[in-house]
């Protein structure tokens, strides 16, 4: 072991204090000053880790995990980014992240725009034909109000998958799944109406039938609106107890905030579900009963 004196230091009066600062400090054995770590100091982005069976001056260099940074050199610790916030590539600062929902630029919802958008026009072509020949025996036969209810319906329906595209408000969360199931409670109504029509109809012809009374456009109509009342009815009690509410998850995907509606009662939500599939089963059920009618 060599020693080298490198300075002084009187401990009587603690003033007389001397360091040797040459440029031959370390002799012939050192072209430069030699360093007094096992290592070179961490980078930003990194923190010091201890190695075992070393003094504390020898560390090693641990990269800060995902969603934590460090802006020091040897940090001890690497601090972790807000929930809305990423660490860079280089983990040295958090970052804003980057929010994603279905946009209109998007594959899918470019394709949506565009498949509701002609189903729209398809409905309304077939519109404006009942409209032009309204007269006609052959309209007048297909329950005109209730056709043109259906249809009308139909186009609304199209339209609303707008309401679930682009980026969401509370608004927009507050209104698309209302709106959607009045709807289309609406279009399956006029559905189970028109084919209830049909089978009061032709069983009103039989002997003695009580069911001469109901025939006309009037049972229809009120079927409609019961129908769609109740179903506005439990959006109402949705809306009033535990409505739908803009969310941001952060935590679905490291690197983006996922803008999404919440749909607050997931038990409503199916009830209006539930409701029109509960239509439909009546209306596939009512369409069985009147298969076998004859077509004129």
């Amino acid at each position: 072991m060599l020693k080298t004196k490198i300075g002084n230091f009187y401990a009587s009066n603690g003033t007389h204090f001397y360091i040797n600062s040459s440029d031959d400090l370390f002799g012939p054995h050192f072209k430069i000053i030699p360093q007094s770590l096992c290592n070179e100091p961490c980078a930003p982005g990194y923190r010091k880790a201890k190695i075992e069976g070393k003094p504390s001056c020898c560390y090693g260099c641990v990269r800060c995990a995902d969603g934590e940074m460090s802006n020091s050199t040897d940090a001890l610790i690497c601090l972790k980014c807000p929930a809305y916030e990423m660490p860079d590539r280089k983990r040295t600062v958090c970052i804003p992240k980057a929010t994603n929902y279905l946009s209109y630029t998007d594959t899918m919802g470019t394709s949506l725009t565009a498949i509701a958008f002609i189903l729209f026009i398809t409905a309304s072509v077939v519109l404006g034909i009942f409209v032009k020949y309204w007269e006609t025996p052959i309209v007048r036969a297909n329950n005109q109000n209730l056709s043109c209810l259906l249809l009308i319906s139909l186009m609304l329906c199209f339209l609303c998958t707008l309401l679930f595209i682009g980026r969401p408000t509370q608004i927009c969360c507050l209104l698309r799944q209302v709106t959607f199931g009045v709807v289309f409670t609406i279009s399956v109504s006029s559905v189970l109406a028109k084919t209830l029509t049909v089978i009061i109809a032709f069983n009103a012809t039989k002997p003695g039938s009580k069911l001469k009374k109901y025939v006309g456009t009037q049972l229809a109509i009120i079927l409609v609106i019961v129908c769609s009342f109740e179903e506005m009815l439990i959006s109402t009690v949705w809306m009033a107890s535990n409505p739908p509410f803009l969310e941001a998850d952060m935590f679905s995907e490291m690197d983006t905030i996922v803008l999404l509606c919440n749909e607050g009662s997931v038990t409503f939500f199916f009830c209006i579900i539930g409701y029109i599939g509960t239509l439909a089963l009546l209306s596939f059920i009512a369409a069985f009963l009147a298969k076998d009618f004859p077509d004129r």
